[in-house]
């Protein structure tokens, strides 16, 4: 439980429609993980097609969740587990990914160094790192990514002759 957040609340489908209540837990997770969080600033957007997190600048993030569908969704269980770990994978790049801030996008794209393929690399270590942190999380965490693995080929990810040695 972290700052009264259960885990039969984050099963409630009015949990995951209240972005208000997700930034809270946001800020509960991070000051977990983080010594000295107080300068990051987190909003949350309940209105994307898929999750991802952006930087405004080098404390303050805004993170998109997918919208549920209740009347569309066959097993919402399903769709609130998957957000929650959406959400905690969006939290990690938070926490963990300043080396890709520092580094900067641009300095990648000179490089000629793929995006897509840093970025999931990186995703990869993230996950890991905070797995450690919050113990429980690895499995979740390994499912999503498998799946998002599989359901998006379109990462071209097989293109680059080493990552096959990687695998």
């Amino acid at each position: 439980m972290i700052n009264n957040i259960n885990n039969n609340e984050l099963m409630q489908i009015e949990f995951w429609q209240d972005a208000d209540r997700i930034t809270n837990y946001c800020y509960a997770i991070l000051n977990h993980a983080v010594k000295n969080n107080n300068n990051i600033k987190i909003t949350v957007n309940l209105q994307a097609k898929e999750a991802l997190v952006r930087n405004i600048d080098d404390t303050s993030f805004q993170i998109y969740l997918p919208t549920i569908d209740v009347n569309a969704s066959e097993n919402i269980k399903k769709e609130i587990y998957m957000r929650a770990y959406f959400l905690r994978h969006e939290l990690a790049h938070v926490v963990y990914s300043r080396e890709l801030r520092e580094i900067g996008y641009e300095m990648l794209k000179q490089k000629n160094i793929s995006l897509q393929l840093y970025n999931y690399l990186e995703d990869i270590r993230i996950e890991k790192k905070f797995s450690k942190q919050f113990k429980g999380s690895f499995s979740g965490l390994k499912t999503l990514r498998y799946i998002q693995f599989v359901q998006h080929s379109a990462l071209n990810i097989f293109k680059y002759p080493v990552i096959n040695n990687f695998l």
